[in-house]
């Protein structure tokens, strides 16, 4: 599961192909292995795009991971005071199940700065 979640924003720098300054995201999970064994093979998957987080997450440990997203994988408002993520967390069991968790991230900013003001990790 997701504990916790931190967001920064940040030019990426520039992209001559594009002509324009890449602005990413990145995510700060906290992620806990509350099950009853061992979970292997952790990734993250946003809008087909698949992030490898961890071969192995023992039960109670909780693991930190940062993963940078392009601005097409993140939904940011137009008024530029609210982001959403949605993805899944996917990993799979000592019997070869597979486990999916359905997430979305709200992020709020300061108005006019790219401040966190609040985050909420909703499990769908």
């Amino acid at each position: 599961m997701i504990s916790s979640c931190e967001c920064e924003i940040y030019s990426g720098g520039y992209s001559e192909e594009e002509n324009e300054v890449n602005n990413l995201c990145s995510l700060n999970l906290k992620i806990f292995n509350k099950g009853i064994g061992e979970a292997l093979d952790i990734r993250i998957e946003v809008n087909n795009k698949k992030f490898l987080i961890s071969e192995r997450i023992f039960v109670d440990e909780v693991i930190n991971v940062v993963i940078y997203l392009d601005p097409d994988l993140v939904k940011l408002s137009k008024n530029l005071d609210f982001l959403n993520i949605e993805f899944t967390l996917i990993c799979a069991n000592k019997f070869n199940s597979q486990i999916k968790e359905h997430y979305e991230i709200e992020v709020y900013f300061i108005e006019d700065s790219w401040e966190t003001e609040r985050v909420n990790i909703i499990k769908r």
